[in-house]
């Protein structure tokens, strides 16, 4: 059996306060635990369990909940927030100024296509219209009523120009089909086997 190495605690932590000084952080960063206003010493990028948190957190459940279900701290997950969503304590209650661009699919002319946006909200949109859209294409008896909700709504892309939604069922149908093959293409595998 190999014995485990002894750890020197000492020079480890004369190390972590060294790098902090070379990077200009303060003591309490170089520990990791900042000050109220300071960044921590590493960087909050993208993390999967931290974002379905905050979306946890949008539907009103509070941070202690959000961060319990996801097995970090409440200080983990508030410093993640306030990073990366804008997230803002008003009372009991959190508040989100996010900014974060992202890929959203919506239709036109007929066809899917990609385009980036600026924040939260804009985002959700186009969500929810592509799952209106797909659900009225399975049961069109949910036309008039999707007609209703999306007619002349738009979000704005991150150029800011406006994008609407389209309401045209032919065109949607088109555009959630277009990989699928012509009723041609199957007609004639069907009749040649």
């Amino acid at each position: 059996m190999s014995r485990r190495k002894k750890r020197d605690f000492a020079a480890e932590y004369a190390r972590r306060k060294a790098s902090a000084a070379r990077r200009g952080l303060s003591l309490s960063q170089a520990r990791g635990h900042p000050r109220a206003g300071e960044v921590g010493a590493r960087p909050t990028g993208f993390d999967a369990g931290l974002e379905a948190a905050l979306k946890a957190m949008r539907g009103g459940e509070p941070l202690k909940a959000a961060a319990a279900r996801q097995r970090v701290s409440r200080e983990r997950l508030s410093r993640y927030a306030k990073a990366q969503a804008g997230a803002a304590r008003s009372g009991r209650t959190w508040t989100f100024d996010d900014r974060r661009k992202r890929r959203v699919q919506v239709i036109q002319n007929g066809q899917v296509v990609e385009i980036w946006v600026e924040g939260y909200e804009p985002a959700r949109l186009a969500g929810q219209y592509l799952s209106d859209a797909s659900r009225m294409i399975e049961n069109p008896t949910r036309l008039p009523g999707f007609q209703r909700l999306w007619e002349n709504r738009f979000i704005r892309d991150a150029a800011g120009r406006r994008v609407f939604f389209t309401i045209d069922p032919n065109e949607i149908y088109r555009a959630l089909h277009a990989n699928d093959r012509p009723f041609e293409q199957i007609y004639k595998l069907v009749m040649s086997e």
